[in-house]
């Protein structure tokens, strides 16, 4: 990211979590998780956004979103509760690896039963489309 007019690119990890704008005449960063505007001339630095991300709640509520306990048998009598990362990416090749080797057709994630299932077993996870999936298998 530039600044208006300069050369000089922005270093600080805070701008990958920034928009940089124009409004009203004066420079403002908009952060992506909450949309608060805050300031964002050149001679304000970075520590006030480096600030508001340690602090915004829209950001750790999408990060507790993905974060869910998963139990872990460490005896026949013990369970474990940690933490389990919900993976999208991996989630999807597991659904297409599913359907080659059964053989279903390619239409089974359109279905309405199917995407009720899904989102019964992990409602995090985004059921794609027969052509979609056609595209990752």
């Amino acid at each position: 990211m530039e600044a208006g007019g300069s050369k000089r690119k922005f270093r600080s990890a805070a701008w990958a979590h920034f928009e940089r704008k124009l409004i009203g005449g004066k420079w403002k960063a908009i952060c992506n998780d909450c949309k608060k505007a805050l300031g964002g001339e050149t001679k304000n630095g970075t520590r006030h956004l480096l600030d508001h991300m340690k602090t915004c709640l829209h950001k750790k509520q999408k990060n507790i979103k993905k974060s869910l306990l998963q139990p872990t048998k460490v005896t026949d009598e013990a369970m474990v509760l940690g933490t389990y990362h919900f993976n999208q990416d991996h989630a999807r090749k597991e659904l297409a690896i599913m359907i080659t080797l059964h053989e279903y057709p390619l239409s089974i994630v359109d279905h309405v039963g199917f995407r009720r299932y899904s989102c019964a077993l992990q409602p995090l996870f985004k059921v794609v489309s027969g052509t979609q999936l056609r595209m990752i298998s």
